[in-house]
């Protein structure tokens, strides 16, 4: 996956004759409802939401959801329900109800992945099916290189497209810099930066005192992290962004193939998320530890990568407390491009990195992108 966008069609824009492109969301969770709400004032600028699935059953219509629907289906899933729950769902396997979406129109479809799931098949299946994806889901790319190359060759063969903005860096423009870039003719030699909001918001809050157990939880409770938390602190979540990077550069490893950090060691907590939560304060003392020792140099905690073409590293590093990466807030990103034209000052692009909203801004993007 050399290039940025997969597809042939990555550059080809939309018939004008198109009015009307159905969108069907896979995974109404904070970040599908946040998307749902952010679709919702847009159907007459040519976008209507024709169906919404969860791992439960589906909503469904043909004409499309107006506003007052969407807003009805969004509180309906964050009281806790599931849509099987709603009047007219529709329960079947999720390739079943994909396929009811692909054969329902003839006009421009584009199926919206915001799941946390294995979804590669579904995503060939739409694909094959004429239809253009959008994911915020980073797990169809980050399979091995047979899975990825099958997607890219599917998407050409069927001349769909396939944006993936918000796998890295939320709704910040980083895979439409690669793309750009690239475009342009110049060669980018090397990304380095922090792809983990939650991880920087979790640093700067142990850096400021508090227990890293709370900081974590703050974070969940916000919705920074993934639905389970231990995939942020396994270093999986920031491990699999680095080599959707790397393979935008073209690196042809796996992800196996990374050493990545943990911030939490290998089975710990138990089975459940909240047996985590209640075991974590046992790293409260070590965690602190590390943070004042690079605070005595003057230093602060960011969990950092950086890739080139041949090479991905991953891991919790100490930087200067005055620097580009020790003066992020919050959950800020920040991607610095080092490339033949910006070989002396990299290009920077700096900015939140996590919370529904800004993520939801870079699935939409993508979608009216597809528009053009």
């Amino acid at each position: 996956m050399s290039n940025a966008y997969v597809g042939a069609a990555a550059s080809r824009g939309r018939s004008a004759s198109a009015a009307v492109t159905d969108v069907l969301l896979l995974g109404p969770g904070s970040v599908g409802c946040a998307v749902l709400e952010q679709l919702a004032p847009l159907r007459d600028a040519g976008l209507r939401v024709t169906g919404v699935v969860d791992r439960r059953g589906a909503l469904l219509s043909a004409r499309g959801f107006d506003a007052a629907e969407l807003h009805a289906l969004i509180a309906l899933k964050r009281s806790g329900a599931a849509l099987d729950a709603a009047p007219g769902a529709v329960a079947a396997p999720l390739e079943t109800l994909l396929g009811r979406f692909l054969a329902s129109t003839a006009g421009p479809k584009v199926v919206v992945d915001t799941t946390a799931m294995s979804s590669g098949p579904l995503v060939l299946q739409a694909l094959a099916g004429g239809c253009d994806v959008v994911l915020a889901n980073k797990i169809p790319l980050v399979g091995d290189q047979a899975s990825v190359r099958a997607i890219a060759s599917t998407a050409a063969i069927h001349g769909r497209r396939v944006r993936h903005e918000a796998t890295v860096g939320a709704g910040l423009p980083v895979i439409e810099t690669i793309a750009r870039l690239e475009a342009s003719g110049d060669t980018i030699v090397q990304i380095e930066g922090c792809p983990s909001g939650t991880l920087g918001f979790v640093f700067a809050e142990v850096a400021r005192g508090v227990p890293f157990s709370v900081a974590v939880r703050a974070a969940h409770e916000a919705g920074y992290t993934e639905p389970d938390p231990r995939c942020d602190l396994s270093g999986l979540d920031v491990a699999r962004k680095a080599l959707i990077l790397a393979r935008c550069l073209g690196f042809e490893g796996e992800l196996t193939d990374l050493a990545v950090e943990a911030l939490v060691p290998p089975q710990f907590g138990g089975a459940s998320v909240e047996a985590f939560f209640e075991a974590l304060p046992a790293l409260d003392a070590a965690w602190a530890e590390r943070s004042a020792s690079a605070a005595a140099a003057g230093a602060v905690l960011r969990y950092r990568v950086r890739v080139t073409p041949r090479a991905v590293q991953v891991g919790v590093v100490e930087v200067p407390r005055g620097g580009a990466l020790g003066a992020l807030q919050g959950t800020d990103n920040q991607f610095a491009f080092t490339t033949a034209r910006y070989a002396e000052r990299p290009l920077v692009i700096t900015g939140p990195g996590a919370g529904a909203a800004v993520t939801a801004a870079g699935v939409v993007g993508d979608v009216l992108a597809l528009l053009r």
